[in-house]
């Protein structure tokens, strides 16, 4: 059961931090006469709620988490706040681990054409570059690892001297939604963006493919300043990410069990201060008023006498604590239970072995790296969405190359790269073996996922591959080969050089 409490500082969601909703509209076709009503009904209703939601998860991501506001009725004056962001920690992770190394476009194999290489594709990835794609993917990252979803923005660019004739920019999900189609196929039919001025009004942009509409918006006067030009772009020039299809921030199934674990360990503070602070009973004995002040300022002698009804005076500290094996034991149980649910490797020992593979499965990481291959199909539909756009802007700039302005998307594919290096022996033993039985070499690299780059790594060793597969097909030693040393590649002259084989015969 969600238990978040309605105060100043957190919103009431009871049972609602199950996703974003994706945003629909029942026209189809949006104008000049229902751009603004279409507006209305989106800002005020679905992305309001939408908002209200992720307004929650980066303040709780932040820190500001609702042990924050606990209660205590009993020994009220006795109230720890003890949190332990581990909401943090997931983003940091995950995003970390997904987008930590650069995200390039590289060159697709089109019409069974093998396509190794493509110079107007280094070409874009340098205006990419110059625009610090990487540093605005990890904003990107953290945005829809948070709040379920994420916005980039690509605009011409003012400045024509520049490489990138285009700005590539991340826009608030708190202050951007997009509207589709209620139907099948889902089209965007409007995007918008605001911000929110001094005075409370909001000055919003709103994208069609064929206009862009700005004007300002407020509950009390609705809309003023409208104005509209041509969309020169022809096509929506904002593109939605999200890693999953819930529109769900990574931490976001597991906060009831991170709002379980700090209210155990504010609670074992407070026990352990109301240990120290203990009430004193008094059972049939009376302080002066002079032995209670001794007693508050912590003299530590304290001097009683009998109520006079002949029974026995007794003085004792009334004390009960928490059993800390058992409650420390049930908050380990939480903790990797919010690892398991969001996908984040444990840092316990390996239960297998030390092994690299036992080490990659037992720990959790082939969880997470198949969270991440769930996640490059969903940014790559949407990447390769602002590749059109940057193509487009391309194909409209006088200072881009001609021959990147007949480049096309379906050249194009996203690479991803993250370490790659664990059960490094037995991933070249495979590649070797799927060389030496015919495999096309850039096919086998790609299987066995090795390299963070495989466009690059195949131009720079294809000439050694065919060197040591056919040089000499009488010399069956000459053959990539998997041996002893389990280095992937026969130590041969072919391979080593003929200077090195003769010394080491």
């Amino acid at each position: 059961m969600w238990r978040i409490m309605a105060t100043s500082n957190h919103v009431n969601l009871v049972g609602q931090l199950i996703g974003r909703k994706k945003i629909h509209t029942d026209e189809t076709e949006v104008t000049r006469d229902n751009i603004t009503s279409i507006v209305n009904l989106a800002m005020n209703g679905d992305h309001a709620a939408n908002r209200s939601q992720m307004e929650y998860l980066f303040k709780y991501e932040r820190g500001l988490q609702p042990v924050i506001d606990r209660e205590k009725t009993i020994r009220p004056e006795i109230k720890n706040v003890v949190i332990e962001n581990h909401a943090s920690e997931v983003v940091d992770f995950t995003v970390g681990y997904q987008a930590g190394n650069p995200i390039n476009l590289v060159a697709r194999s089109v019409n069974a054409e093998l396509k190794h290489s493509d110079k107007r594709i280094v070409k874009v990835n340098e205006m990419l570059s110059e625009e610090n794609k990487q540093a605005k993917d990890i904003e990107l990252f953290r945005n829809f690892h948070i709040a379920g979803v994420g916005y980039l923005m690509v605009l011409p660019k003012d400045d024509m001297t520049a490489t990138s004739p285009f700005d590539l920019l991340v826009l608030d999900p708190r202050n951007t939604f997009i509207v589709y189609s209620n139907d099948a196929y889902e089209r965007p039919m409007v995007a918008v963006t605001y911000s929110v001025l001094q005075n409370g009004t909001k000055r919003v942009t709103a994208y069609t493919d064929d206009y862009v509409y700005e004007f300002g918006f407020d509950t009390a006067n609705g809309t003023n300043g409208f104005n509209v030009v041509p969309n020169i772009l022809r096509t929506i020039p904002i593109v939605e990410f999200a890693a999953n299809n819930d529109y769900a921030g990574c931490f976001e199934k597991a906060i009831p069990l991170m709002d379980a674990i700090n209210d155990i360990n504010s609670n074992r503070v407070d026990d352990i201060e109301q240990f120290v602070q203990s009430i004193l009973w008094l059972h049939n004995a009376e302080l002066s008023d002079d032995a209670k002040e001794e007693l508050k300022s912590g003299g530590g002698i304290l001097q009683t006498k009998s109520v006079g009804n002949g029974s026995d005076a007794k003085v004792v500290y009334l004390t009960q604590t928490l059993n800390q094996n058992e409650t420390q034991t049930y908050v380990d149980y939480l903790y990797k239970q919010i690892l398991q649910i969001c996908g984040v490797p444990s840092r316990e020992k390996s239960t297998g072995g030390n092994t690299g593979s036992a080490m990659y499965l037992s720990n959790g990481y082939e969880q997470a790296e198949s969270r991440a291959k769930a996640m490059e199909s969903m940014y790559s539909r949407s990447m390769l969405k602002v590749v059109e756009l940057i193509l487009r802007i391309c194909k409209l700039s006088v200072n881009v190359d001609s021959d990147v302005k007949e480049l096309e998307t379906r050249f194009i594919d996203i690479e991803f790269s993250r370490d790659r290096t664990y059960d490094l022996a037995s991933r070249t033993n495979a590649l070797a073996t799927l060389i030496n039985t015919g495999i096309e070499p850039l096919h086998a690299m790609r299987t066995v996922d090795l390299f963070n780059d495989v466009e690059t790594v195949y131009h720079d060793s294809v000439s050694r591959i065919d060197k040591a597969l056919f040089e000499s097909k009488n010399e069956p030693e000459n053959l990539v080969n998997v041996d002893s040393t389990n280095a992937g590649i026969d130590v041969t002259e072919s391979t080593i050089g003929e200077e090195y084989a003769e010394n080491n015969a």
